[in-house]
């Protein structure tokens, strides 16, 4: 298979690019600005230059937003991953423009991208975020109501693909994730990730509101399994990928602090403060729909996929960062790889 993953430096799709690299018939090709994600994520894999064939891991340093980017960077691949977004839903309520442009016009490109390179696997991250507030178990047959501009890019998203569907016969898979955690989510400001990085680094643990609101936590591999299946047995239409277990913030925190006192972390303080804009109160999701059309189930428990987790983020504490000399200009050793940038047709 060729893979062209957008966002693929971001948490799942390094995640995605690590498991894809055990088969070496896979040719994986990475787009992504890096204003998210870090291309040390990928490093180790990752080629100088940018090729008509893929070869081992390649990344376009470009932007979804970027239509003659992306036709490029599509050309040649079999199925394209689209990961690139900006995600969390307080976010969007203090920029909501930003989030359109990026959101909705980048999946316009994608799609438009696969259209122009007759490529009819496509398989888009949404949410649970785009229906919004319902009485769970949250299904595909939920009228879509989100309550904030981020969940309302997903519903977008999701119109788009339903549409270019039905017009150009592709198939897409839209995923709405539930909260997804795991390995290479530091950047992430999603519960488990900021919970540990916060508990590493001796600050406080914020909980929204009572803590007593509910999500459906999946371990990222569980994701990338569910995506790779769809690769090989393309489908089409909206999916839950979740593990349809109803588990409270309190929970999950309580969880946290156990482990990390075990790990040896100690006086761990938690601070509730006032509830946020477009949070929502419960949220689970039955995910039967796509354990049929796949046959996937979720195999990782909570426990285990939150102390590989946590163990995760102690390695990477551990790794001291390697600096040049001071004064000195980095070198290619400094820097890893060089990127193409298909906007100025060089490598960087």
């Amino acid at each position: 298979m060729k893979w062209l993953i957008t966002g693929g430096c971001g948490f799942i799709g390094a995640n995605l690019v690590s498991r894809l690299r055990k088969d070496e018939k896979n040719r994986i090709r990475v787009l992504d600005n890096l204003k998210v994600g870090s291309f040390k994520n990928i490093t180790p894999y990752s080629t100088t230059e940018f090729s008509s064939c893929f070869t081992d891991v390649e990344l376009v340093d470009g932007d979804i937003r970027g239509q003659k980017t992306v036709v490029e960077a599509a050309r040649g691949s079999d199925v394209i991953v689209h990961l690139a977004a900006l995600p969390g839903v307080r976010e969007s309520v203090q920029e909501p423009q930003q989030y359109f442009n990026n959101n909705v016009i980048g999946t316009f490109n994608i799609l438009e991208a696969a259209r122009v390179n007759e490529i009819t696997n496509v398989i888009f991250a949404s949410s649970a975020a785009a229906v919004g507030e319902c009485k769970p178990p949250v299904n595909e047959t939920k009228y879509q109501e989100p309550i904030s501009p981020y969940g309302a890019t997903k519903t977008c998203g999701e119109a788009l693909c339903h549409a270019y569907h039905h017009s150009y016969k592709m198939s897409i898979s839209s995923l709405r994730f539930s909260n997804v955690y795991g390995p290479y989510s530091a950047h992430k400001t999603s519960l488990v990730a900021k919970f540990i990085r916060r508990a590493i680094n001796g600050q406080i643990l914020q909980i929204y509101g009572s803590g007593n609101q509910t999500r459906d936590f999946i371990y990222v591999d569980d994701l990338v399994s569910a995506i790779i299946k769809l690769s090989i047995l393309p489908q089409y239409g909206i999916f839950q990928l979740s593990t349809g277990i109803e588990t409270s913030v309190n929970k999950v925190v309580s969880e946290l602090v156990r482990m990390l006192k075990e790990k040896g972390i100690e006086d761990i303080q938690l601070e509730h403060i006032s509830e946020q804009l477009g949070d929502m109160k419960t949220n689970w999701a039955d995910s039967s729909k796509l354990r049929k059309a796949i046959n996937w189930k979720p195999e990782v428990d909570l426990e285990t996929g939150l102390w590989k987790t946590i163990d995760w983020f102690f390695k990477q504490k551990k790794r001291a960062p390697h600096k040049p000399k001071q004064g000195s200009k980095p070198t290619d050793d400094d820097l890893r790889f060089r990127r193409f940038d298909l906007n100025t047709s060089r490598t960087t």
